[in-house]
């Protein structure tokens, strides 16, 4: 594939803090800062916490996180990092704070907004593929937010046929921008993020891929019944309740024409840091196969896969 163009645009929606200084990014909740390493035994003017990655500093009813990350670094393991820092720790919390933090790293990291989303995407795209023909070398490495997907992306690939996918609580849209690059897929994501499915069409065109979208909750899809061929559900029922997990699968399964694809982590605690709200098992998998009603299988494959066939 040829190197992908500038994104041409985003809405305000995306970036509304995009008049912020070069290099800072500002709201009402947290302030992100992009600066120099600490050196060694310099003065830190009374931060909270000081980690491998960041440096974060109560400023009134305000807090300001630094960090030192550069371009190159800048990928989805950023999430990982903040999750291992500063909210498993505890020194920061909530998905709110979590999200406000992720995006003021990306944005301060490079000045025009545009470029840094553009380099965040390019960066984890071709790291996921980097993992997926050295898997071992990335293992040896450590396991990373990227390593961990990578495989759970690769395995998707393999059981999602070419047809007319629709991808339900997609966020930044990886596994649909992935999707869209093989040849006779028709690729819709569907979050209920607004701007991320804005950031995701932007980004998709600047690669010359085709990907749709819809703004809506995965429970209540906007769609007539039997509108996609396979539907997949990848590593979003730990994110909500029970009730509200069942009513995402039946929806999927009145969307899909052939197939619904989920994927679950495998955990022993929920990780609040993701986001995480209950954990999964491959029983688990198999009773909720069971009262959906259609055939299905389990598996496990860096967690838990159920395949649900709908005719």
């Amino acid at each position: 594939m040829s190197e992908p163009n500038p994104i041409p645009s985003l809405p305000q929606a995306i970036d509304p803090l995009a008049s912020c200084p070069p290099g800072r990014y500002d709201d009402h909740l947290v302030s992100v800062l992009r600066t120099e390493q600490p050196r060694d035994g310099a003065e830190d003017f009374g931060p909270l916490v000081r980690t491998d990655h960041f440096c974060v500093t109560e400023r009134g009813r305000r807090i300001e996180v630094s960090h030192w990350l550069r371009p190159d670094q800048l990928d989805n393991d950023l999430a990982g990092l903040l999750a291992d820092e500063l909210f498993t720790p505890g020194w920061l919390s909530g998905a709110e704070i979590f999200e406000r933090v992720f995006t003021g790293v990306v944005r301060s990291c490079i000045d025009d907004p545009l470029l840094a989303w553009g380099t965040f995407y390019g960066n984890t795209l071709a790291r996921i593929r980097q993992c997926w023909r050295t898997p071992d070398a990335a293992h040896g490495r450590g396991q990373t937010t990227i390593s961990k997907f990578a495989p759970v992306y690769a395995h998707a690939l393999r059981l999602i046929p070419a047809g007319h996918v629709l991808d339900v609580g997609s966020c930044y849209g990886f596994l649909p921008l992935l999707l869209a690059e093989r040849p006779g897929n028709t690729v819709t994501a569907s979050d209920l993020s607004g701007g991320s499915m804005c950031l995701l069409r932007a980004v998709a065109a600047a690669r010359g891929l085709q990907v749709s979208s819809l703004v809506c909750d995965a429970a209540r899809i906007p769609v007539p019944d039997r509108w996609a061929d396979t539907v997949s559900v990848i590593h979003l029922l730990e994110h909500v309740s029970p009730d509200h997990g069942s009513a995402v699968i039946g929806e999927a399964l009145r969307v899909a024409r052939h197939q619904v694809v989920v994927a679950v982590p495998v955990e022993e605690e929920p990780v609040a840091s993701y986001g995480h709200i209950r954990t999964f098992d491959l029983r688990q998998l198999s009773e909720l196969g069971d009262r959906v009603g259609p055939l299905h299988s389990v598996h496990e494959h860096h967690g838990g896969w159920l395949v649900l066939d709908t005719g």
